[in-house]
């Protein structure tokens, strides 16, 4: 099938040849002819090339101690930050899908192994090309990515959002939700290895790019996605559900006392959350919730296992 990259210089080459068959001259039958030749076959080669199933490819650069003049990089470096971004990227795909746990083995981890294709030319690192969902017959999944370009897509965002002085609490907060905090984690352990090794990375991939710009960079990205910035704690509430989504995973409990609404999450390890309707709702009872702030950003809620939850009627 070529890659995507040979078949983006095919569509380009198909746009050339055109422009040189509008503008040559009449007398020129024999380039005509040629040229003409040439479209055909290029056009032939193009048809019934899906350019969403092409396989799509992150390069990842590294500069820093770890690279040695014009040679090459040490292979210690190599393979530990090559196993921490694939440890990262499959863990941003559990999450972003909703099957991401606080514990326990990665789910579908085995289908979003980065492959190694070749040496990133003009630098030192890789080029990774991106596994396809099943056999790529279900094609692209959101806004032309499958799960783990999506999820690239996404890291490459949260790390963007990391490193900025401009960015809130709340904007990292709402990442954070939507990833999981446990593949934030996996983040932070790649940002970990770099700064330990003395590197700086980049990443391109899908039109997009990031690159860190020096040490004190990575050091603000660093601290961004660390425990001490993103707090996870377990509290203690008395009240009532009010109102609950099975579909969505979302429901309202009102605080006992205070009239406080609570919006939270229902976690996957509750295989059933309609169980909080037919069972919880306008009950009083206990609840324990997992409650993850960033920064001074606005707490998020998440009823992780379903003994956290008890009524107090009976």
């Amino acid at each position: 099938m070529g890659s995507r990259k040979e078949h983006l210089s095919l569509l380009a080459e198909i746009k050339t040849v055109r422009g040189l068959l509008e503008n040559i001259p009449e007398g020129r039958v024999i380039e005509k002819i040629s040229l003409e030749r040439r479209l055909e076959k290029l056009t032939q080669e193009a048809v019934g090339i899906q350019l969403a199933l092409l396989p799509r490819r992150l390069v990842v650069t590294y500069r820093g101690r770890p690279i040695v003049g014009t040679e090459g990089f040490f292979s210690d470096f190599a393979s530990d930050a090559t196993a921490r971004l694939t440890d990262a990227v499959k863990a941003v795909v559990a999450g972003l899908s909703g099957n991401l746990k606080y514990s326990g083995p990665i789910p579908g981890a085995e289908n979003t192994n980065l492959m190694i294709t070749g040496v990133a030319k003009g630098s030192f690192g890789f080029e990774f090309e991106i596994p396809k969902t099943g056999n790529g017959d279900e094609g692209p999944l959101y806004d032309g990515l499958n799960p783990t370009e999506f999820a690239i897509d996404k890291i490459q965002h949260l790390l963007n959002v990391a490193v900025s002085n401009d960015a809130s609490d709340e904007s990292l907060a709402d990442l954070v939700d939507e990833i999981h905090p446990r593949a934030v984690k996996k983040v932070k352990e790649f940002l970990d290895v770099l700064d330990e090794r003395g590197a700086l990375c980049a990443m391109a991939f899908n039109d997009h790019s990031f690159r860190f710009m020096d040490k004190e960079q990575l050091t603000v990205g660093r601290n961004k996605l660390d425990d001490s910035n993103i707090h996870e704690t377990d509290s203690k509430f008395t009240g009532e559900i009010q109102g609950v989504l099975p579909k969505s995973r979302t429901f309202e409990f009102k605080v006992s006392g205070d009239e406080t609404i609570l919006r939270a999450k229902i976690g996957i390890e509750i295989e059933d959350p309609d169980i909080l309707n037919r069972e919880f709702l306008h009950h009083s009872s206990t609840i324990t919730l997992r409650v993850v702030q960033v920064g001074q950003g606005r707490p998020r809620y998440m009823l992780r296992v379903l003994s956290d939850l008890s009524r107090l009627d009976g």
